[in-house]
């Protein structure tokens, strides 16, 4: 019986929805928070929790959102704290918290420095230009001296995050954004491109001005040979790191393992081995709804044997410089793998994997195309 390892908490509060942004997440103007009340109803939560799954043993916290910055620092330490004494945890826990540059000073760095040893930093861009068109809430010096002040902290152990395929942006300027990061020193890059996702401000908008095809992949060829060639390891579909410095938490997640999920909106997924079944929990997206809750365990679901396969490659195929066990797709699924052959075999014609009895191999055609063997999974 695997532990479960990993505990994610949910934030839903933002100063203002960005545009593009499909989270579960809340303006502060439009939802206003109750800091007090939201901390009790995540520790409600996490109790009950632990009242119905006993194999937990936590590595790693990640504390995201939203805007997790909004919370004050007492907060934090009180939830982190009472988390940390009713659960068996390793001593080196990972602790990740997601800050938005516009909302965190020195002083709230100073408060949280024993509390979280890893920080996610929402930076986006450091071309103002380009954060205008995002509608972030800081600009790109305020960006580059909060990293710096985190640094001289003593913070260790910090990600910067990074959009590519801007509007209006050219290749040179988002070649800068990512060797701004990359002389700051930092121990983790996430590099994604900007998507538009249905929904969100940015998908409704006709006129956004998105690089075309030749850029995007221009982009994309000399960013990740930068990275390359400044020691970051690629291992993972928009992860670039030290070595050493992997997201414990989010390679738990790409390992299919069971983890949990507090807060608004949060989504725990756990095995239970003696019955061979793998279910998810959703919380109630909507905050206050969420804080009326008492019983946190009610929107528990089975997942279908026909649903396990696709989302066990949907995890496993994001961590790029690894084979995927069959072995261990019979055993976290409880599924054979004569289940999923006929999918495999056409993902093989395709060129998009090779495997035979012990592993699935994804080709580099496969990397670039990963949706279209994802698909083959859906049912």
């Amino acid at each position: 019986m695997k532990k479960i390892k990993a505990l994610y908490i949910h934030f839903p509060w933002c100063i203002r929805k960005c545009p593009y942004c499909d989270f579960n997440s809340y303006a502060i103007g439009s939802c206003p928070k109750d800091e007090n009340l939201y901390i009790e109803t995540l520790k409600h939560n996490f109790e009950q929790f632990i009242e119905n799954f006993q194999n937990i043993y936590l590595s790693t916290i990640y504390i995201g959102g939203g805007t997790p910055s909004l919370i004050s620092s007492d907060s934090i330490k009180s939830l982190i704290d009472f988390i940390a004494v009713r659960v068996p945890h390793e001593q080196s826990m990972e602790i990740s918290m997601e800050m938005n540059p516009g909302t965190v000073d020195q002083q709230k760095l100073k408060n949280l420095k024993n509390v979280i040893n890893r920080i996610s930093f929402g930076v986006q861009s450091f071309t103002d230009r380009s954060l205008k068109a995002l509608k972030r809430i800081h600009n790109a010096e305020q960006a580059v001296s909060i990293i710096k002040q985190a640094q001289d902290l003593g913070f260790e152990n910090i990600n910067v995050d990074i959009m590519h395929d801007l509007p209006y942006q050219t290749v040179d300027a988002a070649i800068h954004d990512l060797s701004t990061a990359i002389n700051l020193s930092v121990q983790h890059i996430s590099w994604y491109q900007l998507t538009m996702e249905e929904g969100t401000e940015f998908y409704l908008s006709s006129n956004l001005n998105i690089p075309n095809e030749d850029i995007l992949e221009e982009i994309d060829l000399k960013g990740k040979q930068l990275l390359a060639d400044h020691n970051f390891v690629h291992y993972e579909i928009s992860g670039f790191s030290r070595e050493s410095y992997f997201c414990r938490h989010n390679i738990s997640y790409w390992n299919y393992d069971d983890y949990l999920g507090i807060g608004a909106g949060a989504h725990s997924k756990i095995t239970d081995w003696d019955n061979k079944k793998i279910f998810r929990i959703a919380q109630d997206e909507e905050p206050y709804k969420f804080m009326q809750n008492r019983n946190f365990l009610k929107n528990l679901r089975d997942v279908n044997p026909e649903s396990r396969p696709f989302e066990f490659f949907l995890n496993k195929a994001r961590l790029l410089k690894q084979n995927i066990s069959l072995e261990e797709f019979e055993s976290l699924t409880f599924l054979k793998r004569a289940f999923i052959q006929s999918q495999l075999k056409k993902a093989q014609e395709l060129d998009l994997i090779k495997y035979d009895d012990t592993f699935v191999t994804i080709t580099e055609f496969g990397k670039r195309y990963l949706n279209s063997f994802l698909e083959l999974f859906l049912v």
